[in-house]
């Protein structure tokens, strides 16, 4: 994973579901 999407998934986790 990229440090961007680290961040993210912090912000949004919603990410987490798509992964």
């Amino acid at each position: 994973m990229r440090a961007q999407t680290v961040r993210e998934l912090s912000k949004r986790p919603k990410i987490l579901s798509e992964s």
